[in-house]
């Protein structure tokens, strides 16, 4: 296995997500209580997106207020 880091497509992080969302770690469905809670869930996330294998960056703040930030993807990113 590589270590070379590549772009993931939107649509797998969609995927890992939405599992994220609604499995523990042994697949089974999370607690409502755990699902209801934002601090839980943004926690729960990370620990999965570090557990799939991703990334995540962050670019830095542009200089230019009237450029966008957002990748190409972005829009579809949301639409899907």
């Amino acid at each position: 296995m590589s270590d070379a880091l590549s772009p993931t497509k939107p649509g797998d992080l969609a995927r890992s997500l939405r599992y994220a969302l609604q499995r523990d770690e042994r697949g089974r469905p999370l607690a409502p209580e755990h699902r209801d809670n934002p601090d839980f869930m943004a926690a729960w996330l990370i620990r999965h997106l570090e557990r799939s294998g991703y990334l995540v960056l962050k670019r830095p703040i542009s200089l230019f207020p009237d450029q966008s930030q957002d990748g190409p993807g972005f829009q579809h990113m949301l639409a899907d």
